[in-house]
């Protein structure tokens, strides 16, 4: 595997894996341009060809291609060299110590899917006890056709009727509990039980409809969860899939959007109105892989979630997420606050009028808190203000943004430049601020003491300025000469504090006065490592991290701290402060 990583590293460059997803612009020694995970206008996002590395210093995200790769693309680490090898024309070795999913066994595991969900089907159309269930079924307004489309089905309140069922189709029982269709209640697997019993059954299929996992909403009164899913295994990860998906796509690219719904209900009552471009997630947030998936087919999308609290909020949550994404986002308001399953079973118009009435999520946002707040008073207008600006943070579009600003100039009485100016303080404190907040916070740990958090600081700095602290340390050798550059940049009130015998002192002894142990460095270790291979070599180059376990985190301090030295504006001035506040650390 390490083979196979160098090999893609050599014939990979940052630079050419970022390129695709942003625009890069030439700044010096590095590549910038605005994050590709967050919306921004003043780029935070550095590209190193010499350190190989794509790091944003506002939302923290990125490191090498391999770290690149997997944000932005959503996958784990094994997904990231497949994408990369296949780029680079590396061939991979098969993965040892774990079992790999091949064809073969993603075709076991659909198979058996697929015949439960054909089980739970005849379950549901045989009669008995599932009388009743067809009977509540079509109180919430189903149709047989619809739970037909759907291959909605009843999981019977036998304690392993359905395992039973899958072995005599002659699946292995290990496959059976790799899908976790059932389960097993002792670590020897002598007694397999049904993990859905007495439940609706939906299946969840892929995007090229292959069941591989259930949802099952309870039947019985006060049986909790009310929603139960199938645990998620080599095939099934909920938050990488959409309910319905499969049969909107199509619908989807012919009405350029997509229509988001909170549950299996409200989409199949979608459906049966005739909106057939609506997905649904299977109990959890939207999630940027959801977003993506639904990406491929239109980039516009419509959001109907509940108007109580926990459906605004995950509105919320949703705009966020796909603000972040380039997606051109609408709201449906749905009509008398009820959810899409009730109004479809009142009126599907109205249900269709709403879809087709939808608004821009910013105008929606607006009329909404504008109506929330008391706009005559002071506070009205400032919480108003607040909340509306916190989505306005989310827009990358300067009309968009242009007209929002000046809507709310109007509504508020607040001229259009102090809006632009709080907006822009609230978005981007700028670039030296992020970063420097971000080196604070890396190493800001419970237990971490002042000291600490300056020998680190130091360490990073002079990992990435290593010529600029020797030239310096050798001109401080003389404490006047210290001394002044301490009133220089201002440390009066500490100025009382410096002694010139305490200050030799610090001066010979100084590899030891920085900590030892601090997050898994060893900072005085590092710093004669640096001190030693600088003099040998003249420089800090890779060579000198190929000695080190802790290369990528070594390499992020001394990238974060490049990038800080740069915008500040005096590498002198910042090692000098650091050395004064360890100095007097020294003393206490």
């Amino acid at each position: 595997m390490q083979d196979s990583v160098s090999e893609i590293k050599a014939k990979l460059s940052i630079e050419d894996i970022v390129a695709p997803y942003v625009q890069l612009k030439r700044g010096g020694k590095y590549l910038k341009a605005c994050c590709p995970f967050h919306q921004e206008k003043t780029p935070s996002f550095y590209v190193s060809p010499e350190r190989q590395l794509a790091y944003c210093f506002a939302c923290n995200k990125g490191g090498d291609m391999f770290q690149f790769i997997q944000d932005i693309e959503g996958v784990d680490f094994r997904g990231a060299l497949e994408i990369l090898a296949e780029k680079a024309h590396v061939d991979l070795p098969k993965e040892s110590g774990k079992i790999s999913v091949n064809k073969e066994e993603k075709d076991r595991f659909k198979a058996i899917c697929n015949d439960a969900s054909k089980f739970f089907v005849q379950e549901l159309w045989k009669g008995g006890e599932a009388e009743k269930v067809l009977l509540y079924l079509k109180s919430r307004g189903v149709t047989d056709d619809t739970l037909r489309t759907f291959l909605v089905g009843f999981a019977p309140d036998g304690k392993d009727t359905l395992y039973r069922y899958l072995l005599e189709k002659k699946h292995e029982k290990s496959d059976i509990l790799e899908t976790t269709v059932a389960l097993s209640r002792d670590s020897a697997g002598s007694e397999i039980v049904d993990r859905f019993r007495l439940r609706l059954m939906f299946p969840i299929d892929n995007v090229s409809g292959d069941i591989i996992g259930f949802g099952g909403r309870a039947l019985k009164k006060g049986e909790q969860p009310k929603y139960l899913n199938s645990a998620e295994y080599a095939l099934y990860h909920k938050g990488e899939l959409l309910f319905n998906l499969s049969r909107a796509k199509a619908f989807i690219k012919k009405e350029d959007f997509v229509l988001f719904v909170e549950g299996y209900f409200d989409t199949m009552a979608s459906w049966q109105a005739g909106v057939f471009n609506t997905v649904a997630t299977s109990g959890t947030a939207l999630t940027e892989e959801q977003f993506k998936l639904v990406k491929r087919f239109t980039k516009k999308v419509a959001l109907a979630f509940d108007s109580d609290s926990a459906g605004q909020e995950a509105l919320l949550r949703a705009v966020h997420t796909a603000q972040t994404l380039g997606l051109e986002i609408f709201v449906v308001e749905i009509p008398s606050g009820k959810d899409a399953a009730d109004t479809v079973k009142e009126n599907p118009e109205l249900w269709v009028g709403a879809v087709t009435n939808r608004k821009p999520y910013l105008e929606y946002f607006f009329d909404k808190l504008s109506g929330k707040n008391d706009l005559r008073t002071p506070s009205g207008k400032k919480d108003f203000t607040d909340s509306f600006l916190e989505i306005l943070k989310g827009v990358s579009h300067p009309t968009d943004l242009d007209h929002y600003i000046k809507k709310l100039s109007t509504q508020v009485g607040t001229p259009v430049e102090m809006l632009y100016d709080y907006l822009n303080r609230v978005k981007n404190a700028g670039n030296v601020r992020h970063i420097k907040k971000n080196l604070e916070e890396d190493i800001k740990k419970p237990g971490i003491s002042k000291k600490d958090r300056l020998s680190l600081y130091f360490l990073g700095l002079l990992l990435a300025f290593p010529k600029e602290f020797f030239e310096l340390w050798k001109s401080l050798k003389d404490f006047k000469s210290f001394s002044e550059l301490v009133q220089k940049i201002g440390l009066i009130k500490q100025f009382n504090k410096l002694e010139e015998s305490k200050y030799n002192e610090f001066y010979e002894s100084f590899p030891a006065i920085l900590c030892g142990q601090v997050s898994g460095t060893d900072i005085t270790s590092v710093y004669k490592q640096v001190e030693d291979h600088y003099n040998l070599v003249g420089m800090v180059d890779e060579s000198f991290y190929r000695s080190f376990e802790q290369v990528p985190s070594l390499q992020k301090m001394a990238f974060e701290a490049e990038v800080s030295g740069e915008d500040s504006g005096s590498v002198e001035s910042e090692f000098v402060k650091l050395l004064a506040l360890l100095y007097f650390e020294s003393l206490t």
